[in-house]
């Protein structure tokens, strides 16, 4: 059948469009947003140069214009049924748009210009030599970068930009990759009039202006963010701390009995690790941590937000995290640091990645008291079976889970295995990246042996809630609107950067425009009103509320407007919206008695200290986190006898935990060992005495300095 003339022009681009409909369903590509960009970019590179290789040229700059831009249209058309999915489902995004419009095009031009370039200064096998061109490019350029800085991020001519981990958090566009893709842009036009330099005057001082352009791009390549040396990154932090096994570089904004508390956990914890993995640190380089003041800051300076990382490809053992959650993450962290020591020596970890994590999460400081890694697996009806377990724990399988489901199995998994096989065992395991081979006892043996002794982990129904929560978790394949950040979502998320930059009035405003203009989202609300409430703006938190009555199931947001109910002095509606009968009252201790309420808000967001041996017994953990929160030097900063403290308040538990360091911090290991033997007798769950026993230890290790040669 022959086409109507009118539809040949139109040819070229259906194999495209034909290929943009098939991403649809491909999970994460299937968004109009980054991902799918790059990979349009990378073939779009490709075939523009083979294309330009194998065209003939007149001898003009102008020559093969008209043909690289067919070749970026054509290519922008895989993104027409992206761009049409996204709309339909509401996933359509200014950042994705952007992404489409800078990552594409320039990538097809640099290729096309590499392609011309080769062809018209008639090079033998033009097709051949571009290609090899670009391969250099996209791969060894990367390699060299990649091994060479520590960062997360990774910018490309050939296929655009990587920024971090996917699942951080959601991907924005930057200043940065405009200044990267004017870059691609000005090669692929030095490449374009570089022919016609010789031969035609009015290319020359383009040509000149362009190169010069470059230069100056390459020696502000950090600057731009383009990369991150460590010696920038040191720089941007410009805090120095030495520690027995490394140095710790911080943001020096950041107080320094904080940094000194995280290089001592830092060397009890690889004393620690290297004690459980049979490691021998006698000639194990310094190992450099890095801690940023807050993610946003770690996220410019690494591309890594939220995640704290290791960087196990770097020649240099370091790891990344930021200030509000390094001494949570600091144990997992130097887990992979250590086992660079007997890991894959290309990639400083195990080939498998749920082998590289679940190892750190096995081994990982505990900050959940109500259930342990292992309460949550075994709150399952059924355990995960071999296929799973072998998909897990394969090389790509990990990601096909949600981060937290994923960390939270491999992490039992590779427990139990250090509970019950040799470290020299597992270690050999680790690096070869399988079970098979290694264990006498096969895969799917080792697999029943947990199975076992999951069946052994008591659990209740708490538990099996939580369990059940955890493995409903939706990974970054099958989430609705993967990378796209709603407008709610954008303005938490600057409310939380100006909290972290001490801005709470402008926080509060963000916050106060989300509530007034969305529907209730319960965190949104405790953070708008908590903030709010220690600004003494009661009386407007309690407009909006009044309006919006929060529902039965809001309890978060039904507190913050009980507080602020009661702090204008309307008491008795401030019951009425917590709904508190005589029956409910030990469900509702600081609310259910107007005293203890009134003096519950003093100590939470009163400027007026208060003894403590003058406050209700469950009012003391709200004073104990005041204290910790504004440290010493402040009005509410008192010495404190553990004996005032009622150690059997399950709900205190973590506040409790949380004073012991803090007590260490402050000089005084003895006193946070008293408060830890405080709440042994009263705290026997799985999850608790692994917090209580670690904490135990590194109180002791501050008190002797002998304390490794003594175990």
């Amino acid at each position: 059948m022959k086409l109507p003339a009118f539809l040949k022009p139109l040819l070229p681009y259906t194999i495209p469009f034909l290929a943009g409909i098939l991403l649809l369903f491909v999970p994460v590509l299937r968004e109009f947003h980054l991902p799918s960009a790059s990979v349009v970019a990378l073939a779009g590179c490709f075939v523009a140069a083979v294309s330009a290789a194998r065209s003939t040229f007149k001898n003009s700059a102008l020559s093969g214009m008209k043909d690289a831009g067919k070749w970026a249209a054509i290519f922008l058309v895989s993104g027409v049924p992206l761009l049409v999915g996204a709309l339909i489902r509401g996933c359509f995004s200014g950042d994705g748009l952007l992404f489409w419009l800078l990552i594409p095009a320039p990538s097809v031009f640099l290729g096309f210009a590499i392609g011309r370039y080769f062809r018209m200064a008639r090079f033998r096998f033009p097709a051949l030599i571009s290609v090899f061109t670009l391969l250099l490019i996209s791969i060894v350029l990367f390699l060299i970068e990649f091994y060479s800085y520590p960062q997360l991020y990774f910018f490309n001519h050939v296929w655009g930009h990587f920024p971090g981990p996917l699942y951080d958090s959601h991907t924005s566009f930057n200043i940065n990759t405009l200044f990267f893709r004017y870059m691609t842009v000005a090669w692929a036009g030095v490449l374009w009039l570089a022919p016609s330099f010789h031969k035609t005057k009015a290319v020359r001082l383009p040509v000149l202006l362009i190169t010069l352009s470059l230069i100056l791009c390459y020696m502000n390549l950090s600057r731009a963010g383009v990369i991150s040396p460590e010696e920038s990154i040191r720089k941007n932090l410009g805090g120095m701390m030495q520690t027995t096994f490394g140095i710790v570089w911080y943001d020096q904004s950041l107080p320094e009995a904080e940094i000194r508390l995280l290089a001592d956990l830092m060397d009890f914890h690889i004393g620690e690790i290297a004690e459980t993995l049979e490691l021998d640190m006698t000639g194990f380089p310094p190992v450099h941590t890095y801690i940023y003041r807050h993610e946003w800051q770690k996220k410019r300076l690494t591309g890594a937000g939220q995640t704290s990382y290791v960087p196990v490809w770097h020649r240099s053992p370091q790891l990344h995290a930021h200030f509000p959650v390094a001494q949570w993450v600091l144990r997992h962290e130097l887990v992979h640091v250590l086992s660079k020591g007997f890991s894959n020596r290309w990639i400083g970890a195990s080939p498998s990645i749920g082998m590289t994590e679940g190892l750190a999460a096995a081994l990982e400081s505990r900050n959940n008291p109500a259930v342990s890694q292992d309460q949550l697996v075994a709150g399952q009806d059924a355990f995960p079976d071999v296929d799973y377990m072998r998909g897990l724990m394969g090389l790509t399988g990990f990601y096909g889970k949600s981060g937290r489901l994923s960390y939270t199995v491999s992490g039992s998994f590779m427990g139990w295995l250090l509970d019950n096989y040799p470290a020299d065992q597992i270690k050999k395991a680790y690096r070869k990246g399988r079970f098979d081979g290694i264990f006498e006892d096969g895969f799917e043996t080792l697999v029943s042996g947990w199975h076992q002794h999951l069946s052994t982990i008591p659990v209740d129904t708490a538990d099996r809630i939580a369990s059940a929560r955890l493995f409903a978790l939706p990974g970054i394949a099958e989430v609705r609107c993967a990378f796209v950040q709603s407008r709610r979502q954008a303005r938490l998320e600057q409310a939380r950067m100006k909290l972290a930059a001490g801005d709470r009035e402008g926080a509060f405003a963000l916050l106060t425009e989300t509530v007034r203009n969305e529907r209730i989202m319960p965190s949104t609300v405790e953070l708008w009103g908590v903030t709010g409430l220690a600004l003494g703006m009661e009386a407007m938190i309690t407009e909006v509320l009044d309006a919006k009555h929060p529902g039965p199931s809001d309890l978060r947001a039904r507190q913050v407007y009980a507080d602020a109910l009661f702090l204008t002095g309307r008491v008795y509606e401030a019951h009425r919206v917590m709904g508190i009968r005589e029956d409910q009252q030990q469900a509702y201790p600081f609310r259910s008695d107007p005293d203890i309420w009134a003096q519950m808000l003093q100590v939470r967001y009163g400027d007026n200290a208060l003894p403590v041996d003058s406050l209700f017994k469950v009012v003391r953990p709200v004073y104990l986190s005041r204290m910790m929160r504004d440290g010493p030097g402040h009005a509410w900063w008192e010495k404190t006898d553990p004996a005032l403290f009622d150690f059997s308040d399950g709900r205190a538990f973590s506040t409790f935990h949380a004073y012991s360091y803090f007590l260490a911090k402050n000089g005084e290991p003895g006193m946070g060992l008293q408060v830890l033997e405080g709440l042994r007798p009263n705290h026997q769950g799985l999850a608790a005495r692994q917090m209580l026993d670690e904490a135990e230890r590194f109180m002791y290790f501050l008190m002797k300095p002998e304390y490794f040669n003594d175990r």
